[in-house]
């Protein structure tokens, strides 16, 4: 319930705090996310399954992320 002239500086102040941990939050869940298209991929490999479906949720994964990170981004 800041006043209309600190909103903004409010904003900035929320924002440049919590941003280190949205940016962890981020790396981890790419970490996680390449850890199930390695074993995805050598699953794939070793039943001679499309190995192409990884390159293709890889690229599907980063589209969403973007998206939705422009998103949440035009918000603030």
């Amino acid at each position: 319930a800041l006043p209309d002239n600190q909103k903004e500086s409010g904003k900035q102040s929320i924002i440049s705090s919590l941003y280190p941990q949205a940016v962890a939050l981020e790396a981890s869940c790419d970490s996680q996310m390449e850890q199930i298209l390695a074993e995805l991929q050598g699953l794939l490999s070793a039943s001679g399954g499309d190995t192409s479906l990884v390159g293709k949720i890889r690229s599907a994964y980063n589209s969403e992320k973007s998206l939705k990170k422009a998103y949440y981004l035009n918000q603030i």
